[in-house]
């Protein structure tokens, strides 16, 4: 009889394996990456992003914008919804009370995600971010 652990591993292990992306924020004092909403980001996850950019600041010395975006290059901050051309690969359900403050932190290539279900996953994902670093 064959391990189904085994296939399972097998089957995730490019997840597991994979090394996470390096992004640098900043570098000199100068920003390489502003903050970016969806434009229909709600005012609570404007503010977010206004604290994030402002928090960069102060640790990078380096002053970092708050732009419009759909989130597929800069610090992207906001609800799974504000981003919809954004491919992470979680299913958020801010319907769901047990699930309200869910959200992603990830790299990626051209950036990060910092993505709630709603916007207080939102503010959770920006303040663990900002204590991380």
């Amino acid at each position: 009889m064959r391990c189904p652990c085994l296939v399972l591993l097998l089957m995730s292990a490019p997840v597991i394996l994979a090394e996470p992306v390096k992004v640098t924020v900043a570098e000199s004092k100068t920003a390489i990456h502003p903050v970016a909403v969806g434009e229909k980001a709600t005012p609570e996850t404007n503010s977010s992003a206004a604290k994030l950019a402002e928090y960069l600041r102060k640790i990078t010395g380096a002053p970092v914008q708050v732009v419009g975006g759909d989130g597929t290059s800069g610090i992207a901050g906001g609800r799974s919804d504000d981003f919809p051309r954004v491919n992470h690969g979680l299913e958020f359900k801010p319907g769901e009370i047990t699930r309200r403050e869910e959200y992603l932190i990830r790299t990626h290539g051209k950036g990060m995600w910092l993505i709630g279900s709603t916007n207080l996953g939102v503010q959770n994902a920006v303040w663990d971010f900002l204590h991380r670093i």
